[in-house]
């Protein structure tokens, strides 16, 4: 790596002493920041630091601002003043840079910096314990919908790199938790744009929850077996909980936030929240093992996966089995890794060492269906339900996290592709998504946290429906016969259902298999359904649910529903009907002196 030139004074500018030491100050604290920049390299590419804008901020007078950029060898600082000074410029193998530095006493310099590499904004934590989370406001949509990349390096000339080794939303879906590999636990809060170090544990962490009753209270699993309960706001220990021989791989959280279950591969504990003392255990023989256990949402169920694909549900405060899922067909049996369900608590999607998913309707202890994704997906690693605020939780999109390191969002009802993130190159190794369906955090293989917008990566999902109606220019060659026939071909027939809604079909890569008995199909469901989007039953789940449709969609959805324009067969049936029996009355209830006016009305 090159080195800085030797130390260089800025030109003296003024007479007075207070001012030339304030140059001196601020071009030392210059080339130390260029040092900690050298030092904090972690990539092989070349790159040149071709714009540099920071701020000084000493205990007792402030220095001026600098500008530099970079002409090569020689480089120049702009400052309040308007004059230029000349200064060393290095090139260094390290990205563009926005730096804010700080001389924080006698103890030496503070180094806040953000940077972007092929146009994605990274963020370093450092040795920071807070700061902003992005100094720039964020332009996912021009990045495959990533908001920010955070890393978390260690300065120094033997710079490394703490990997992240768990991520969890809390339940407004707007802080999420992140912890790596040395112990420590970072809060990111996304509508203050602002990150915390709120706890140093030492051990690496298995898993994480942070949805619990106390807003400010998060469990972490950590690699000694134990789970303990911090608290956020002030940073300190609540509870130490102990109870497991092996590895916490997952901790599920009650609706209410009070009660929590713990899973390893030998048992799983239920405890309360509030005493944080356990209420119940469950053992099972080693030689099957737990793959997953959690509750269901809007219910006291509880859901055990084990390893031989067995599935039961237990009553979460006498642990009796309620019922146990059948086991599927032999032709499709393959080992369960992963599972996801849906709002509603009616869906459980499973996946595993096999590239079909199975989807079981829990209403019916049935396997409702079989999806088949991509022949380059040979096992799943991870199932999550992206929510949407609109859909009564019955979710329709399922991301699907594969061993080549893509998760893929797919539509379950349409059994399209409807965005994907992640590469080849740069892998997700786990991933969690918001509760309001806004973001996704992914932990990415070099152990850095990408967080994705989820507008910005169905921003073709959400476009208007095209229009019905097709214009044609009639006017030219109205005479010409030739002509005839390229009118006649640009006909278009107006149908009057309701258009589908256009999901992102970058390709059909999912294969279903429905497994429904044919009586399922009734006259009934073919009346409720409008289209391959949106049912009846959806809209009235949502209508129930909130009270009325979103502003954006409520026209759409009802002259979809009404069958507008042109419902001459619900117009004619209302007219032939006549005049309502509560309006033939109605000059004697409120006489009206203008009876246009009141033809009005009983119209």
């Amino acid at each position: 790596m090159t080195s800085l030139p030797g130390a260089r004074s800025p030109e003296m500018c003024g007479n007075s002493e207070k001012q030339r030491n304030q140059e001196e100050e601020s071009a030392n604290i210059f080339r130390s920041a260029l040092q900690i920049i050298e030092g904090t390299c972690t990539d092989n590419k070349h790159y040149s630091i071709t714009e540099i804008q920071f701020k000084t901020d000493t205990r007792r007078s402030e220095g001026p601002a600098r500008k530099l950029t970079n002409y090569g060898e020689k480089g120049r600082h702009e400052r309040r003043d308007g004059r230029i000074s000349t200064a060393p410029v290095v090139n260094c193998t390290f990205p563009s840079l926005e730096l804010t530095v700080r001389r924080i006493g006698d103890r030496g310099l503070r180094l806040d910096y953000q940077y972007n590499k092929d146009g994605k904004t990274i963020t370093d934590l450092g040795s920071k314990e807070t700061g902003k989370i992005w100094h720039r406001k964020p332009t996912p949509a021009t990045n495959d919908g990533i908001i920010v990349n955070v890393v978390h390096g260690a300065a120094g000339p033997q710079s490394k790199t703490m990997r992240f080794l768990q991520v969890a939303f809390d339940s407004s879906g707007d802080r999420f938790l992140a912890g790596d590999h040395l112990g420590s636990i970072y809060v990111f809060n996304l509508n203050r744009n602002r990150f915390d170090l709120v706890q140093r544990t030492l051990q690496a962490c298995t898993a994480l929850a942070f949805n619990l009753h106390r807003k400010s209270e998060f469990l972490v699993a950590l690699a000694d077996y134990s789970v303990k309960c911090f608290d956020a706001d002030n940073k300190e220990l609540v509870s130490w909980m102990r109870g497991h021989d092996s590895t916490v791989t997952s901790i599920s959280i009650h609706g209410s936030g009070r009660h929590a279950v713990t899973t390893s591969s030998e048992t799983a504990q239920l405890w309360d929240l509030d005493t944080f003392q356990r209420k119940r255990k469950l053992n099972v023989r080693q030689s099957v093992g737990i793959q997953k256990v959690f509750f269901l949402p809007l219910s006291n169920t509880i859901l055990s996966c084990f390893k031989d694909n067995s599935i039961f549900a237990w009553e979460s405060d006498t642990l009796t089995c309620k019922y146990q899922l059948p086991a599927p067909d032999g032709g499709s049996v393959f080992p369960y890794k992963a599972f996801a369900i849906t709002r509603d608590g009616r869906m459980l999607a499973a996946g595993g060492k096999s590239n079909n998913l199975h989807l079981w309707c829990l209403s019916s202890k049935q396997l409702l269906r079989i999806l088949q994704m991509p022949s380059t997906v040979r096992s799943v690693r991870q199932l999550e339900f992206l929510p949407d605020n609109f859909d009564g939780g019955s979710s329709q999109v399922l991301g699907v996290l594969s061993q080549d390191g893509l998760m893929r969002f797919i539509n379950i009802q349409t059994c399209k592709l409807v965005f994907d993130i992640g590469s080849h190159d740069d892998g997700i190794v786990t991933s969690s998504v918001s509760p309001n369906g806004r973001y996704i955090a992914g932990l990415m293989e070099n152990g850095s946290i990408n967080l994705y917008s989820v507008q910005a990566l169905t921003k073709e999902i959400n476009k208007p429906p095209p229009p019905l109606v097709k214009v044609v220019d009639l006017t030219k060659d109205k005479d010409s016969t030739g002509n005839k026939s390229a009118i006649a071909s640009e006909k278009v027939n107006i149908s009057a259902g309701r258009p589908c809604r256009p999901w992102k079909s970058k390709q059909e890569v999912v294969k279903t298999k429905y497994l429904q008995p044919e009586e399922y199909n009734t006259s009934d469901n073919k009346e409720n359904e409008t289209s391959c989007v949106l049912s009846k039953q959806r809209l009235r789940a949502i209508l129930k649910g909130f009270g009325e449709y979103p502003a954006k969609y409520r026209m759409f959805i009802w002259r979809s529903l009404l069958h507008l324009p042109e419902n001459h067969a619900a117009f004619s049936s209302l007219t032939d009907k006549g005049t309502h029996t509560q309006y033939l009355l109605l000059h004697r209830e409120y006489p009206l002196k203008s009876m246009k006016l009141l033809r009005v009305l009983q119209r």
